[in-house]
């Protein structure tokens, strides 16, 4: 079962690389530029306007609501590893899910043939 072997070596490695992942957070970062009310400011500059920015933020939706949040300059850098993080742990699961599809669907089958190539079409591949 050389299949079912190699699908649950991938499984492995997979959890391995979520466990390993740290904090997360759903979101994007988007730099807002805002001008202020005092007319004389360069933000107000006819000719080259310079807003005041970036001011970041964070935006998510959580449980069908909708959240944002400013995120200061000593966070910024914190907060990007971790929407980064949770855009692994995203594509970690789906990957864990196409495997146990086809670790299901090999070891219905005893299935003994070997390993299907890389983005076969299972959606599970050794990129794990």
């Amino acid at each position: 079962m050389e299949r079912v072997e190699e699908l649950e070596q991938q499984i492995a490695a997979i959890k391995a690389e979520l466990f390993a992942l740290g904090d997360m957070r759903p979101g994007s970062l988007t730099a807002a530029y805002t001008s202020c009310g005092n007319k004389g400011c360069r933000c107000h500059d006819q000719h080259e306007p310079h807003p005041h920015g970036p001011y970041w933020r964070i935006s998510y939706t959580r449980k069908g609501r909708g959240h944002t949040e400013f995120v200061s300059r000593q966070r910024l850098n914190q907060v990007r590893r971790e929407t980064e993080n949770y855009q692994r742990f995203r594509e970690l699961t789906e990957q864990w899910v196409d495997c146990s599809l086809a670790l299901v669907k090999a070891r219905q089958s005893g299935d003994k043939s070997k390993p299907q190539p890389k983005g076969s079409a299972d959606g599970c591949n050794d990129q794990a």
